[in-house]
């Protein structure tokens, strides 16, 4: 059975991907729906299997996670609580490969708001919201909309890559993160960005030998769900 059929047991009612095997009559299946969705469609791109019909599903189901405001997203188009980093780090990476304005629109969003991404009182501060504590994220956000961050935003990005080589196995959103962080990069990775992320493989090698992107994926997923198989590099 292809991936296309097999998620079908993991999409809650807006089509969003879930962790583990879902009603499909029901909303807000997943606090990750938007990061989980993301890799789904990503893998598709990863396996040439993409149609234009993908992108343009893909684009529809995130229009309905966003708010009133361009690049600002929901969990889920029903969902109210305050999304979290992952979700737009995986929305970005994929959207860089697949709807490049949506990375566009979080970055143009954060710039704005002085990077507070608060969904529940748009533009009001919250530590929670502000995602400008991490500037390795921002970094990620220009990178995915195809631009270049700051130079000392670059370097915070590799110290921050490096250090979370060291992060504790169990720790699989940390690594996950990472990954996608690695990904979004544009035009290769010069120094010490490669530096960084050579060191980074290195220990992720070490920690995690012979299972890959796949079982990196798989290791925040239930057993047996379908990402955990098909995702590859």
């Amino acid at each position: 059975m292809a991936l296309r059929e097999e998620i079908r047991d993991y999409r809650d009612a807006d089509k969003l991907v879930a962790y583990y095997k879902c009603d499909p009559t029901k909303s807000n299946a997943s606090g990750n729906g938007v990061l989980y969705t993301s890799l789904y469609y990503l893998t598709l791109q990863r396996r040439g299997e993409l149609t234009d019909e993908d992108c343009t599903e893909f684009r529809k189901i995130m229009d309905r996670c966003q708010t009133e405001y361009a690049g600002l997203y929901k969990r889920g188009p029903y969902h109210p609580d305050q999304n979290a980093m992952d979700d737009y780090i995986g929305l970005t990476t994929a959207s860089r490969l697949i709807w490049e304005e949506i990375s566009k629109d979080v970055l143009i969003y954060g710039q704005s708001t002085g990077w507070v991404y608060n969904n529940v009182q748009p533009a009001q501060f919250t530590f929670t919201s502000w995602f400008g504590r991490m500037p390795q994220v921002i970094a990620h956000f220009h990178w995915a909309a195809g631009e270049t961050p700051p130079l000392w935003m670059q370097m915070y990005w590799s110290l921050a890559l490096f250090y979370s080589s060291f992060a504790k196995k169990e720790d699989q959103d940390a690594w996950l993160m990472s990954w996608l962080m690695i990904q979004s990069r544009y035009g290769g990775l010069g120094k010490p960005m490669g530096w960084a992320a050579r060191k980074w493989w290195l220990k992720y090698d070490e920690n995690f030998p012979g299972i890959g992107a796949p079982g990196l994926v798989a290791r925040c997923l239930d057993p047996g769900h379908p990402l955990g198989r098909y995702f590859i590099l």
